[in-house]
C-alpha cells in the first residue's frame, strides 16, 4: 500500500474518533446526570400493543399477563432475574420481549412489523452488562412516579390495561427494588389517585428533580396513549385467551421548531389532552396538539436537563411512538447490533445554550424561579 494511502486512511480514522469524542463531550455538557436510561415499548414511528384478558395466575406457564407488551413481558423477566445467578442483560431483556411479540403475531398470521423495544441513555453503556432498575452504587433515597391512564369515558380512546400495569409496576418496585410507598407519586384516572393531567404529570417530574440528591435513584413509569393527530392508532390482534390492542397513548406531532430530523416530536398524552386542545382559541392544529401533549422537548428541559449529577433515573415508557421521548443521545434497538449508537441528529447546541441560560437565571433569581416552577410555568 502506498504511504500516501496509509496516511489518508489514518487521517480518516483519526477524524472519526475525534467526531465521536466531540459528540460524547457535548452529551456530557447538555446532560449532567450520567445514569439516565429509558426502555421504550416501540420505535418513534410504531404503535405499541397490549394484551387484554383475565388476570390471575399469569406467568406461571410463561404466558404474558394482560397489559402493555413491554410491562407484561418485562416484569416476569425482572422478577426471575432476582432469583437466577445468571443476570439479565439489557440485550437479553429487550430481545426476549421482541421475540415474544413476533411469535404471537406469527401465531395469528399477522404481517405487520413487530414493535421494537429500545433503550436510550444519557451516556453510552455496554448493553451486554446486567440490567438494573437501581444501580448498585446508588445508596440514597429511592423515589418513583407511576402513571397509568385508561382515559375513562373518552369513547374510542378508552383503554383497559394501563391501571393494572401501573399497579403491577408499583408492586414490583416495593417487593423487589425496595421502594417505599411514601416515596411514590401515583397518577391514575381511577378516582382514587391523583389525576394524570398534564399539570400534575409535569409537577411529578419537578418533584423528582427537586428532591433527588447525589446518590439517590428515581424511577418513572408511563402507561397511556394519545388521541393521535390524523386518526386512530388502535388495532386488534386475536391471541388465544387474550386480545391485543394499543397499549398506551403516546404520540407524535409536527415539530414546529425544526429540531427533529423526521419532522415530528414524540409525546406523552395526559388524561386532559382533549380539554387542553379545546382551550386553544386561536392557533393552528399543530399548536393545538402541542398545547395538549407533553412534548419530548419539554420533558428534556423540565426533567432530563435539570437532574443533578450522580442521580440515577430509569424509565419504562409503555406507549406508542415512545422510542426517543426523553431525547437521550444514545440508542440500542432490540434485534440490532449489540452496541449503543450515537444519535448524531440531536440538536445539542440548542440544549447546551439552555443549560447555560438556566444556570444564570436560577443562580440570580432562584426564589423567583421556584415560585414560577410551582405555578407550572
Amino acid at each position: 500500500i502506498h504511504p500516501i494511502q496509509l496516511q489518508f486512511e489514518a487521517t480518516l480514522r483519526w477524524k472519526k474518533v475525534e467526531r465521536l469524542k466531540k459528540f460524547d463531550r457535548k452529551a456530557e455538557k447538555a446532560i449532567k446526570a450520567d445514569k439516565i436510561r429509558m426502555i421504550a415499548a416501540a420505535e418513534d414511528n410504531q404503535e405499541a400493543m397490549a394484551l387484554r384478558g383475565e388476570r390471575g395466575s399469569a406467568h406461571t406457564d410463561g404466558t404474558p399477563q394482560p397489559g402493555g407488551f413491554l410491562t407484561s413481558n418485562l416484569l416476569p423477566l425482572l422478577r426471575d432475574n432476582h432469583d437466577n445467578e445468571e443476570r439479565l442483560t439489557w440485550v437479553s431483556a429487550l430481545s426476549k420481549c421482541r421475540e415474544n411479540i413476533a411469535r404471537q403475531q406469527t401465531q395469528n398470521n399477522k404481517t405487520q412489523r413487530p414493535q421494537i423495544p429500545q433503550l436510550t441513555s444519557s451516556r453510552r453503556i455496554d448493553v451486554k452488562e446486567p440490567l438494573y432498575i437501581v444501580p448498585t452504587e446508588m445508596k440514597g433515597k429511592r423515589r418513583a412516579v407511576i402513571i397509568g391512564i385508561n382515559y375513562i369515558g373518552q369513547e374510542c380512546n378508552e383503554l383497559t390495561t394501563c391501571h393494572d400495569d401501573a399497579k403491577s409496576m408499583k408492586q414490583y418496585l416495593e417487593e423487589y427494588e425496595h421502594f417505599e410507598e411514601n416515596d411514590m407519586t401515583i397518577l391514575m384516572d381511577d378516582g382514587k389517585h391523583m389525576m394524570p393531567t398534564k399539570k400534575n404529570i409535569l409537577k411529578a417530574f419537578r418533584w423528582i428533580v427537586r428532591q433527588s440528591k447525589p446518590g439517590d435513584a428515581a424511577f418513572i413509569f408511563f402507561a397511556g396513549d394519545p388521541i393521535v393527530a390524523g386518526g386512530s392508532c388502535c388495532f386488534l390482534l386475536l391471541i388465544p385467551k387474550f386480545v391485543a390492542d394499543v397499549t398506551g397513548h403516546g404520540g407524535s406531532i409536527k415539530d414546529l421548531r425544526g429540531n427533529e430530523i423526521d419532522g415530528m416530536n414524540e409525546t406523552l398524552i395526559p388524561v386532559d389532552a382533549q380539554e387542553l386542545r379545546d382551550d386553544v382559541i386561536f392557533g393552528s392544529e399543530a399548536r393545538e396538539e402541542r398545547a395538549a401533549h407533553i412534548v419530548d422537548d419539554d420533558i428534556f428541559k423540565k426533567l432530563v436537563m435539570r437532574l443533578k449529577a450522580d442521580v440515577s433515573l430509569t424509565c419504562f415508557m409503555d406507549c406508542c411512538h415512545s422510542g426517543t421521548v426523553l431525547d437521550l443521545p444514545y440508542r440500542y434497538k432490540a434485534g440490532g447490533p449489540d452496541v449503543m449508537e450515537r444519535d448524531f441528529d440531536f440538536p445539542y447546541e440548542r440544549y447546551v445554550r439552555l443549560v447555560g441560560i438556566s444556570v444564570c437565571v436560577f443562580g440570580m433569581f432562584a426564589g423567583l424561579a421556584c415560585f414560577f416552577d410551582e405555578l407550572g410555568c
